[in-house]
């Protein structure tokens, strides 16, 4: 008898998903990357609270999301809440993954944010 081995395929691992707060002395730093959805539904409400709470009073906030692999309606909603705290002025979406321009566009919402 003979035994056939066949190669394993090698299929894109899902990145689970990470939001992160850093507060320098001039700017807030989100860091997003991988699946930003239900799964960190409890970690952006602390983020967003974080924000709320004044830990980036009168700073600009820049988001990281160039590592994001998709966005559902619970990233959406933190990148409101950033905005709305931080004021459309002081908010920057600096470059953005395919994933978050898409989320954005179909909520319509590409044109709220300065996608840098």
């Amino acid at each position: 008898m003979t035994e056939l081995t066949l190669p394993l395929v090698d299929t894109p691992a899902r990145v689970s998903g990470s939001a992160s707060l850093v507060v320098d002395v001039d700017q807030a730093l989100v860091v997003l990357r991988g699946e930003i959805g239900p799964a960190l539904h409890q970690q952006i409400q602390v983020l967003a609270r974080d924000v709320e709470a004044g830990a980036t009073a009168g700073l600009p906030i820049v988001v990281l999301a160039s590592r994001v692999t998709s966005l559902d309606l619970h990233g959406v909603w933190l990148l409101l809440e950033l905005r709305r705290a931080a004021g459309p002025a002081r908010l920057r979406l600096d470059a953005p993954s395919d994933a978050v321009r898409e989320a954005l566009y179909v909520h319509g919402l590409s044109g709220l944010l300065d996608l840098g």
